[in-house]
């Protein structure tokens, strides 16, 4: 397998201090588009993006779920706990990797779990010599020029704030005059933190006129009145609506920390473990919502590996590998002023019996989610997952055996909503005049505890 040590990881500019452009360089490789149905970024062979396994010392990575209400690929264990932004920092930061090994045929059976590619990331350890490193790259709008919608509109140009910081530090582990770590114990620790805005300018809404919102009354009125305020003058064949442009920028960040520790416990047998914490966040206004709402998409990935290597004769060596892995995606809907809104209340939303935290309220005008209100959780999503590794290989003259077994559990808590209610009307004209020809209500719930064990074993004679 094609293997992309450290050294050239370093050295190339990667966008989004992700590994995953490399990905490209093996064959076989067509990008694809992520969404929330499919989550894999990458098609191989012509198999589906959800068929790639990711995998980081040696266990399984692929216990990510989309921030979606329906299970879709991630339940299952098929996608990988990609970060909010889409990235693989949440695994293992770029300045944290050894090498990483990509396989897209003809591989061993000891990756039989799905039929794409085989991604296998190796994380870095200490050494005798203490090292470490710092870095931080940055854009700024200062140096970007505004897009052509935004001067078409006479929008001023959003904030672009890129900044991606961290650090490593690896060595020895040395207490004075307690214990000398060298050639026995060693650590490295990594960090990297990533604050980004991203300019967003839209065009072609529409809002509620002035005139609609003062005529309106009860809770029709304080649903007219959570849109921003209008921009224009109304439109001349629907006076009770005004389009609508704005401009702002969608904050982004992530915290990723990891600790390693390796300890050689004998000249033969060798320990590791390693915690990996990395929580991060996307904020979209205007995601399917009309401006005045901000969709906040957290995801938290946790992982912890503990592994052993043991040479227990020249001829017979053991691998073993434990893992607890950890994520969690939302999606979750939260008004402010933006424009000069006005907040919704509570009382006009949900009942009395329905939990705010674990409801979502939907509004929708004439199918268009631009034009939606929809405070509320949208999702909530766990994912938990326990494996367990090891694998033995003996060589006897010119033949070599290796066995393996492989055992993984996932237990996904999928919905995180109790209460919803969803209502669709044609047009905001007719909302606003308390007239709706057609609608739809509908109360909705979503919550699912699927559980997942495989066990699988491999033998490869040469």
């Amino acid at each position: 397998a094609p293997s992309v040590a450290r050294r050239f990881i370093e050295n190339q500019p990667l966008n989004g201090r992700s590994f995953q452009s490399l990905i490209q360089l093996a064959p076989g490789v067509v990008i694809t588009p992520a969404n929330l149905v499919s989550q894999g970024q990458f098609s191989v062979n012509g198999q589906r993006p959800g068929a790639n396994h990711f995998s980081v010392d040696g266990v399984s990575a692929n216990f990510g779920l989309p921030a979606a209400t329906s299970p879709y690929e991630g339940a299952g264990g098929s996608v990988p706990s990609f970060s909010a932004q889409g990235g693989t920092s949440s695994l293992a930061s770029v300045d944290a990797v050894q090498e990483f090994t990509i396989q897209t045929s003809t591989y061993a059976p000891e990756y039989g779990r799905q039929p794409g590619a085989q991604v296998a990331i190796v994380t870095r350890s200490g050494t005798n010599s203490l090292h470490g490193s710092a870095f931080n790259y940055f854009r700024n709008d200062k140096l970007d020029a505004n897009s052509w919608f935004g001067n078409y509109n006479r929008i001023k140009r959003p904030a672009l704030r890129q900044n991606d910081f961290g650090f490593t530090a690896g060595g020895p582990v040395y207490l004075p005059g307690v214990y000398d770590g060298r050639n026995r114990s060693f650590f490295f620790v990594s960090y990297e933190g990533l604050r980004l805005r991203q300019p967003v300018v839209l065009s072609g809404l529409r809002v509620p006129s002035m005139a609609a919102r003062q005529n309106a009354t009860g809770a029709v009125k304080s649903l007219l009145e959570a849109y921003p305020l209008p921009v224009a003058d109304p439109i001349a064949a629907t006076p009770l609506e005004t389009p609508y442009s704005t401009g702002f920028s969608n904050p982004s960040t992530l915290n990723a920390t990891s600790v390693r520790m390796d300890h050689a416990l004998t000249s033969r047998i060798s320990l590791f473990g390693r915690f990996n914490y990395a929580p991060s966040e996307t904020r979209e206004r205007a995601r399917y919502a009309t401006s005045s709402f901000v969709a906040q998409i957290p995801n938290e990935t946790t992982t912890a590996t503990v592994g052993s290597t043991m040479i227990l004769t020249p001829a017979f060596t053991n691998d073993l590998r434990f893992n607890f892995s950890r994520s969690l995606a939302a999606q979750t809907y939260v008004q402010d002023t933006y424009g000069g809104a006005k907040l919704l209340s509570n009382d006009i939303l949900f009942p009395s019996f329905a939990d705010p935290s674990k409801s979502l309220y939907y509004l929708t005008i004439g199918g268009n989610d631009e034009n939606t209100v929809s405070p509320g959780t949208f999702s909530r999503n766990i994912q938990r997952q326990i494996n367990l590794v090891d694998t033995a290989s003996w060589n006897v003259g010119a033949h070599a055996l290796k066995l393996g077994a492989d055992y993984r559990r996932l237990a996904p808590t999928i919905g995180g909503r109790e209460y919803g209610k969803t209502l669709s009307v044609p047009t905001i004209t007719q909302l606003a005049t308390g007239i709706v020809p057609s609608g739809t209500v509908t109360q909705i719930s979503n919550f699912l505890e699927p559980r997942y064990t495989n066990f699988s074993r491999s033998e490869e004679r040469r």
